[in-house]
């Protein structure tokens, strides 16, 4: 299943540039995304069940007796529109705690779900930037460009990134594989004795 998903991911962000240039980020959001990359899942093999939003799961993707659970994150920071005159007004939204803290969250409950043998759980995240300006303090780069997930008994590994620029916007996509590892107390150097 993950030669599967990483094929797609990468399929999927092979098309992006051109799609971009088409249909501008502007109109884009976290199901669009979804909705492309089961389109190359479905090109790379067209025998796995796609269950969207399956129990608050974005995808669920099942083959024989492989499962996968698949969330997707999109972000970047849309601008804000007055409806009647179409004039800019802001922006919705930014880099910032929130959105790793949200990240964190999701990486730790899709690891909290079931384990199975037969079972593989992935994030798939993009992440958008506007050009730098002087006074900016924050970026999506900034949270996770070099993001490593530290928490007891998880690991998030990136088993694929790309980046590009489109749009205006310097764009990541990367692909993580999310795991429970069997806890052990960290070493102390100390010993036991009954």
């Amino acid at each position: 299943m993950r030669n599967l998903i990483k094929r797609a991911f990468n399929d999927t962000v092979a098309f992006l540039p051109r799609e971009l240039k088409t249909v501008p980020l502007g109109r884009w959001s976290e199901g669009v995304f979804r909705y492309f990359f089961c389109r190359f899942l479905s090109n790379a093999h067209r025998g796995i069940d796609q269950l969207v939003e399956c129990n608050h799961i974005d995808l669920v993707l099942r083959r024989v007796r492989e499962i996968a659970f698949v969330e997707f994150k999109f972000y970047w920071r849309p601008p804000r529109f007055q409806p009647q005159t179409g004039e800019r007004c802001g922006f919705k939204g930014g880099p910032g705690k929130k959105n790793l803290s949200e990240f964190r969250e999701c990486i730790k409950k899709l690891a909290s779900r079931r384990t199975d043998p037969n079972l593989s759980k992935y994030v798939v995240l993009l992440y958008a930037d506007p050009p730098a300006t002087p006074h900016q303090k924050s970026s999506f780069a900034k949270s996770f460009d070099n993001y490593k997930h530290v928490s007891r008994g998880t690991t998030a590994k990136c088993l694929a990134q790309k980046s590009f620029h489109a749009d205006k916007h310097a764009i990541t996509c990367r692909l993580f594989e999310v795991s429970r590892a069997a806890w052990a107390p960290p070493n102390t150097g100390q010993v036991r004795t009954r």
